[in-house]
């Protein structure tokens, strides 16, 4: 419980169950109607079920991919080759029932607009949809979920309706991700597979999706830990930049993967040696200069591995043992040296002109106050601390953190687009600055961000507002009793 409290998320989220590569099939068909889905409890049903006609909410039927074996992908045009986004328009559409040329043109507009906006790494090098192209136009399962993608944010704007005959662009965007998970289970069972940028690709823009349709979280994990993460690994690190677009995937997934690593708690394969080795090399050859979430990584890897480390190591301790135990000892003193670090990291972003004014920055520079806040907070959960100097914020310091934390994330937010910077990049800062959140005018703050990132597509937002608006309901208890 301790530890759930403690990352934010694992309480909602949950450890990913550990399955074979491709964690991309197999999945439980739903039965629960979509709000019993969305608050994870069991649905009594029928539709409208109990817990919908007790909230006053309306019962849907939850959205079940549909499976056409008739998809039949042909080949795009030399045309869309071409260096102008109206080259999207051009390629063929699948052969799925009642999708007409129209409407792919519009979906893969919409994809494209997705991925403009979502520039990970702060890198200006981000991948584009016209850098797709060549793969999407050979492999079934990247092009398909190009089109997922730009169907299901189509369905979030009221102004795209699908023409008469025509299925509901949300039907479609699930029709399109099962076509494309059928597609990538063949493409795993051929050789040399984890040397194929269109799989990398596949399985990466899989586990967005999720982020874009699911509000747990826990798909895109495990996305991210057996399908991306895995490929890499069995590629090995000197694999990892031997195209672009790959090399350029890698940098994307080490942002992601980290923010996976905090968020669950847990460790990552890139902290090892030889990964982060590899990391070294490429950065020293600068192609990373301007990327300020990349020269973060190592510090937030430490973090994540320390984190897990010290809730293993003073769980295995029984409790009666802890306070003298001389684990402790080592952990507060390893967990100050951290906290140390991290104090080094602010005042250099803070005295330096180079983080001044610009988004991806700003953003480093969150993650980096809310970093601290979540470490000093990891060591408030148990007693057995209470004797020693651990690492410590003042009230006055809690709110100094919280504060530039939430000013950065609000300065990012403010751009109709996140600036390039997806949504999704924010969500541990805030919520790091929520459980901190004692006056009501900085929770209306992280609220209407969190807001926002749900309106531009990423729902897993809401996941943060309910755990917060829960932690806030017990503070706010605990505060009246005392």
């Amino acid at each position: 419980m301790k530890m759930a409290i403690n990352t934010g998320l694992e309480r909602s989220l949950g450890e990913p169950k550990k399955r074979v590569l491709g964690p991309l099939d197999k999945r439980k068909t739903q039965t629960r109607c979509q709000s019993c889905a969305q608050r994870k409890i069991k649905c009594q049903g029928p539709f409208p079920c109990a817990y919908c006609v007790r909230m006053k909410k309306p019962c849907r039927p939850p959205v079940q991919p549909e499976s056409t074996s008739s998809v039949t992908f042909v080949a795009a045009s030399a045309q869309t080759r071409a260096p102008d986004s109206s080259t999207l328009v051009t390629t063929s559409p699948l052969s799925i029932p009642h999708l007409d040329e129209q409407m792919s043109t519009i979906y893969m507009r919409y994809f494209a607009s997705f991925m403009e906006g979502c520039h990970i790494t702060g890198n200006s090098a981000a991948t584009s949809a016209l850098d797709l192209l060549p793969l999407m136009d050979v492999s079934p399962p990247l092009r398909n979920m190009a089109l997922a993608i730009g169907a299901l944010q189509s369905s979030r704007r009221a102004s795209v309706r699908s023409a008469q005959r025509q299925d509901d662009p949300r039907v479609l965007a699930f029709r399109f991700y099962a076509e494309a998970i059928q597609a990538l289970k063949h493409r795993l069972e051929e050789p040399h597979v984890a040397a194929s940028d269109d799989v990398l690709w596949s399985t990466f823009l899989l586990g967005l999706f999720e982020l874009l349709s699911e509000t747990s979280g826990q798909p895109w994990a495990t996305h991210m830990l057996y399908g991306t993460s895995r490929l890499f690994q069995l590629a090995g690190p000197s694999a990892v930049r031997v195209t672009d677009l790959r090399g350029r995937l890698f940098d994307a997934f080490c942002v992601l993967e980290s923010k996976r690593a905090l968020l669950f708690g847990d460790d990552t394969f890139l902290s090892r040696d030889e990964w982060l080795l590899a990391r070294q090399d490429y950065d020293v050859l600068g192609a990373e200069a301007s990327s300020p979430m990349s020269r973060l990584l190592p510090l937030m890897y430490n973090l994540a591995s320390f984190t897990r480390r010290l809730f293993a190591e003073i769980e295995a301790i029984p409790e009666a043992l802890r306070p003298f135990h001389p684990a402790l000892g080592t952990l507060a003193s390893e967990g100050i040296s951290l906290l140390h670090e991290l104090h080094l990291r602010i005042q250099d972003i803070t005295i330096s002109q180079a983080w001044q004014d610009d988004p991806s920055n700003g953003l480093a520079k969150s993650f980096l106050h809310a970093m601290l806040l979540f470490h000093c907070r990891n060591f408030t959960f148990y007693t057995c601390f209470d004797n020693l100097p651990i690492p410590f914020l003042s009230p006055e310091e809690v709110r100094e953190h919280t504060s530039t934390a939430l000013a950065t994330c609000s300065r990012i937010a403010a751009d109709e687009t996140f600036s390039g910077i997806p949504g999704i990049m924010l969500l541990f800062p805030l919520r790091m600055v929520g459980v901190h959140a004692s006056d009501r005018r900085t929770r209306l703050e992280v609220l209407r961000i969190l807001a926002r990132i749900y309106q531009l597509g990423f729902v897993v937002a809401d996941r943060i507002r309910v755990d917060l608006e829960e932690c806030w309901a017990s503070q706010d208890d605990i505060q009246r009793l005392s």
